[in-house]
């Protein structure tokens, strides 16, 4: 008779025969696998490494690059703008610190003269349109829009529109603050409900007649500053006419009605005469930003010209570049400049004969 012991011998001895089999096949598989795995581990290694140099040489070059752009800045610059005068203008929610190193590099080294700065504030973005705002914005319209001119668009358009003409006006020495139709705020509504004939979404304006004279335009600046829509920070030069427009975009991406109120204003100043330019920092050029929204509006791409690296040196330098040729062409077409997509490349043709 098998007794107990027995049973449990053969059990131990099931399992000892499957663990040595466990163990033997394990390393069989194992050095297999194993080697394998080396083999790959050290392939992806390699690629890393020679990923990782090729990185830190594109970053030596671009360090070399923008060292030289920076050491070679104001020699490149020099006096190019000289005898032009740009009115600047800031949006809410720019990179001030650029904007700032743009002005002082038109001004300073180009010799730019700076016929006004003016900061479009948020209170003009669709963010803050409550019914009051609107009603606000179409009773300036309505009475400052110059007599026989006709406005299309929102009510921020329409704006923006009167604001560039302003910004773009002659400025009489000695001229005072005038209204433009001083009877037509009390059919505001009417009169800004009545235009809209312009091509859907060109931001354009249609005029029959009717453009503002020094003092209409300082009115105008002054009744959308007091209403809080704009900030003066350099009131138009006296005997000065902006030849030329340098706009600092927004870094944030915006809601597609601001990016076409900011195309309408980039439009104003130059059809009112100025060559314009549009300057960003890289995220301008995201969709969503007000580079983006230029370069891909079929009639804003082909007559505002963009910079969307306007937070290094290289980007200013090209944007002073853009003025200098907007100064030189009669309705030439735009370029687009900077490190993001659809652009040109990274700085606009060097004019020779000047700097």
């Amino acid at each position: 008779m098998i007794d107990f012991r027995y049973h449990v011998v053969s059990i131990v001895a099931i399992f000892l025969a499957l663990t040595v089999g466990l163990v033997i096949g394990a390393s069989i598989l194992s050095k297999g696998v194993a080697d394998s795995l080396r083999s790959d581990l050290s392939q992806r290694n390699d690629q890393i490494k020679s990923q990782q140099n090729q990185i830190n040489e594109l970053k030596t070059q671009i360090d070399q690059q923008d060292k030289y752009i920076t050491d070679t800045a104001n020699q490149l610059v020099s006096g190019r703008l000289s005898g032009l005068c740009v009115a600047l203008v800031e949006i809410a929610g720019a990179n001030s610190d650029a904007y700032s190193s743009v002005r002082s590099m038109a001004q300073k080294q180009s010799g730019a003269t700076i016929c006004s700065e003016t900061m479009i504030n948020a209170s003009l973005s669709s963010a803050s349109a409550s019914s009051a705002t609107v009603q606000s914005l179409s009773a300036l319209v309505a009475e400052h829009a110059p007599r026989g001119q006709k406005l299309t668009g929102t009510p921020a358009q329409q704006a923006v529109e009167l604001i560039g003409e302003a910004l773009t006006t002659y400025q009489t020495p000695g001229a005072t603050a005038a209204t433009a139709n001083p009877t037509a705020t009390a059919s505001a509504s009417a009169k800004a409900t009545s235009t809209a004939t312009a091509p859907a979404g060109s931001g354009a304006t249609s005029s029959t007649g009717g453009t503002m004279t020094a003092g209409e335009a300082l009115g105008t600046l002054d009744d959308f500053q007091s209403a809080g829509f704009i900030t003066l920070v350099t009131q138009p030069v006296p005997g000065e006419q902006a030849s030329l427009a340098y706009v600092q975009a927004p870094t944030a991406a915006n809601a597609d009605g601001d990016n076409q109120t900011y195309i309408t204003l980039a439009e104003s100043l130059r059809k009112d005469g100025a060559g314009t330019v549009v300057g960003g920092s890289a995220d301008s050029s995201d969709k969503g930003g007000l580079v983006y929204a230029i370069i891909n509006d079929d009639t804003a791409t082909r007559e505002i010209s963009t910079v969307d690296n306007t937070d290094v040196t290289m980007g200013q330098v090209a944007s002073v570049f853009c003025l200098e040729a907007e100064s030189q062409a009669d309705n030439g077409a735009a370029g687009h400049y900077g490190t993001g997509a659809n652009n040109d490349g990274p700085l606009p043709p060097i004019a020779t004969g000047t700097g």
